[in-house]
């Protein structure tokens, strides 16, 4: 009978919803009372209170003084904890599923493998804490302060992590996928070995982040601040980079496979050997950007800034650069097969040694172009009179 009862209580804990975890045995124990809780609270000293392995759940403790006590391995699925200090408290292992956090201390807690599945951290501080291995898997974090937070192995999927201050902190093998961190502000962080595929980052600031080697897929980054950032040799696909500011940024051999960067800021950047096949580039700002040996093939360039750009050994192939300004632009060596500028100022640029076959100049300004008389396939342009250059 007793095996019986127990196997239909395993069974029930398998259909909850809720996954196996360190804190099951609290979860299956006898829950504790709010009674219970602060009666240790008011009779032992502090360091001496433990309720570690303790089923607590569905209680109401908003505003308890909680520093430095032990939840180890502890089950408070469902607990209101509200601006609670619980800052060095020992929450490892636990399970916070569902709990209400908003407005805690929680400096330097340790959070070390706790699931905090659909919890609710809004306006809480973070700074210090240990989250190695944390679930916070549909957590709610608006304006969560994380300084030199320790983020390894945390999985961040599918949270709400709005307005959030991250500083000093690397992500290390921490998962972002399809988290909204919409208007968060990183300062001082390092990114390595992350997932953060189909994010949203809108309107993010990262000033001068150290993004190299990251790679970012699906990702919303409209109206991010990624000015003077280093992007080396990083790979973002299908990213929406709109209206971002990517001003000075360093993205030397970067890939920007097939994202949407309409009227980006790239101005003095250096893109020099970084790939843009297939992007939209609509509008954007390429004022004295590098992008010697850069690949813009299949681009969209039309209507872009890019006055004394330098383009390079770049290829261009098949370019759509349209109603563009690419006055004093460097186009020596550039491959420049079937793209059209029609349209665009071309004043003084310098197409020494360009190989031009198939471009379309319909309409181009071509005042004091530099070198036409010295480029692979002249005759084989659309629309270019040689005998009407100034």
């Amino acid at each position: 009978m007793i095996v019986f009862v127990l196997s239909v209580l395993f069974l029930l804990a398998g259909c909850s919803g809720i996954p196996e975890h360190r804190s099951d045995n609290a979860r299956y124990s006898a829950p504790i009372t709010e009674l219970d809780v602060f009666s240790q609270m008011t009779t032992r000293r502090v360091d001496s209170i433990n309720f570690s392995g303790k089923n607590l759940t569905r209680l109401t403790m908003n505003n308890v003084d909680f520093s430095g006590v032990k939840f180890v391995e502890s089950y408070l699925g469902y607990t209101e904890l509200r601006r609670t200090n619980l800052e060095g408290a020992d929450f490892s292992g636990a399970s916070l599923h569902d709990v209400d956090l908003r407005g805690a201390n929680l400096r330097n807690a340790s959070l070390r493998d706790a699931m905090l599945r659909y919890a609710d951290l809004s306006g809480a501080d973070l700074s210090g804490a240990d989250l190695t291995g944390a679930d916070l898997r549909g957590a709610k974090l608006d304006r969560v302060i994380f300084d030199q937070t320790v983020l390894v192995d945390t999985d961040f999927t599918d949270a709400e992590i709005h307005r959030a201050k991250f500083s000093n902190v690397e992500f290390r093998f921490t998962i972002f996928k399809s988290t909204s961190l919409d208007y968060s502000v990183f300062k001082n962080v390092r990114y390595a070995d992350g997932v953060y595929v189909g994010a949203s980052m809108v309107g993010v600031v990262m000033r001068k982040a150290d993004l190299s080697l990251i790679e970012i897929e699906k990702v919303d980054m409209t109206r991010a601040n990624l000015r003077g950032a280093n992007l080396e040799r990083a790979k973002f696909k299908d990213v929406i980079f709109d209206q971002a500011d990517l001003s000075h940024a360093n993205l030397y051999a970067a890939s920007f496979r097939n994202n949407s960067m309409r009227r980006v800021n790239l101005r003095h950047s250096n893109a020099r050997s970084a790939g843009f096949s297939d992007s939209n580039l609509d509008g954007a700002n390429l004022y004295k950007m590098d992008a010697t040996n850069a690949r813009f093939d299949w681009c969209s360039l039309n209507d872009v800034r890019a006055v004394d750009a330098i383009f390079e050994s770049a290829n261009m192939n098949n370019a759509g650069a349209r109603n563009g300004n690419f006055r004093r632009a460097s186009f020596i060596g550039t491959i420049l097969i079937s793209s059209s500028f029609a349209y665009s100022d071309l004043s003084e640029a310098n197409f020494l040694k360009a190989d031009i076959r198939g471009a379309d100049f319909t309409g181009a300004r071509l005042y004091r172009v530099k070198n036409l008389d010295d480029v692979k396939g002249l005759k084989k342009t659309r629309n270019l009179d040689p005998s009407t250059i100034l």
